[in-house]
């Protein structure tokens, strides 16, 4: 079976726009699906720019949050989300948990992928070793 990753950003979005209204967040949706972020909230009376990632749990860890984008042409480079200002904010959904991870994008910017630790380490885990930096999203601003 076929995995359609279009679908499943999808329901990402989706499952964050009902999140945004049941919290009183104004939320908007593009028309435009060629845009470099995928939903506008208003936060603090400013509109800032989303784009929502999608990753499953692997051993207790969300990975693969990268701070870079394919284009679809694949002939053009890759789009930095953490560079200028193409987005304010990066939200990753896990569909295991049914939550939202709110991704620092100063911290993302130090590294070329981020993992998400969103089980308590086992006592026998070194515990400096496996820092939990998860942030479930309360609140955005």
């Amino acid at each position: 079976m076929s995995v359609d990753t279009r679908k499943i950003g999808d329901i990402a979005e989706y499952k964050f726009i009902t999140f945004c209204l049941e919290n009183n967040i104004e939320v908007s949706k593009p028309i435009n699906s060629g845009l470099q972020y995928d939903l506008l909230v208003k936060i603090k009376n400013e509109f800032k720019k989303v784009q929502i990632k999608s990753r499953c749990l692997t051993n207790g860890k969300i990975t693969d949050i990268t701070r870079c984008k394919l284009q679809t042409n694949r002939k053009k480079p890759l789009i930095d989300y953490t560079e200028g200002n193409i987005i304010d904010i990066l939200i990753v959904y896990c569909p295991d948990t049914g939550k939202f991870y709110n991704i620092p994008l100063e911290e993302l910017k130090k590294l070329r992928s981020m993992t998400l630790r969103v089980n308590n380490p086992n006592k026998q885990t070194n515990k400096q070793t496996h820092k939990q930096t998860n942030k479930q999203t309360n609140k955005l601003s």
